[in-house]
C-alpha cells in the first residue's frame, strides 16, 4: 500500500453508504483525484472537518488497487466564513467547478492551484 502526502482542496464532498464520503480533491502536487474518507461522517472522526467542502489542509493519502483513501489530514484552512454568505458560497463553488475541470489526473497544478486559494480566500 502507498502512501501519498499532498495540499489539496475539497471541491467536492458526496455522502456514500452510512459513515464515509467521497471527495474530489484538486491537489497541488498530482492535480484533480477523488479519495475515499472512510468513517469521516461519526461525530467523534478526525476526518470530519477534512472531508467537507473549501477545506484547504495536508492530506496523506494511501492508495490500494488504484484507489485512494484518506488516512489522516492536517487541516490549514476551512474558509467557513463562505458559508455566511449566499453569494459567497455561490462564488466559492464556482471558483471550485472550474479548478476541478481545468485540473488533469496526475498532472502538477501549480501556479493554478494558488489562483484557486486565492479566489476562495477573497
Amino acid at each position: 500500500m502507498a502512501s501519498h502526502k499532498v495540499l489539496g482542496v475539497v471541491t467536492r464532498a458526496v455522502n456514500y453508504r452510512d459513515h464515509d464520503r467521497i471527495l474530489t480533491l484538486v491537489t497541488r502536487e498530482r492535480g484533480k483525484l477523488t479519495a475515499t474518507a472512510r468513517g469521516c461522517r461519526k461525530p467523534q472522526s478526525k476526518l470530519l472537518t477534512a472531508a467537507s467542502p473549501f477545506c484547504y489542509g495536508e492530506y496523506v493519502l494511501n492508495e490500494r488497487n488504484g484507489r485512494f483513501y484518506v488516512s489522516q489530514c492536517t487541516v490549514r484552512e476551512t474558509f467557513y466564513n463562505l458559508r455566511l454568505r449566499p453569494e459567497a458560497l455561490y462564488a466559492a463553488t464556482f471558483v471550485c467547478g472550474v479548478a476541478e475541470e481545468f485540473a488533469n489526473p496526475e498532472e502538477p497544478y501549480l501556479k493554478q492551484f494558488s489562483l484557486l486559494l486565492h479566489g476562495l480566500s477573497l
